[in-house]
């Protein structure tokens, strides 16, 4: 399976998080993404992403497989 990379902030920076949620720390990077902010979500606990002009700071974790990196859009036989 190719590799896939996958841009994270907020909690997902924190190896211990993703650790936990992936049993590694895949290789990252400091990275930006231009023209996004990061805020609060009203009733979550998690920040989300929204156009702006701001830019987001976080992480460019790479050596992902597809599964990881693409949990919503990976089906399953158990999902169908």
């Amino acid at each position: 399976m190719d590799p896939e990379a996958l841009f994270v902030y907020g909690s997902l920076q924190f190896p211990e998080v993703l650790f936990t949620l992936i049993d590694r720390v895949p290789d990252h990077e400091p990275a930006t993404a231009e023209g996004w902010r990061v805020v609060t979500l009203p009733e979550r606990v998690y920040p989300g992403l929204i156009p702006g002009q701001d830019t987001a700071r976080g992480y460019l974790l790479t050596g992902l497989t597809r599964r990881v990196a693409h949990p919503g859009r990976i089906r399953t036989p158990s999902m169908s």
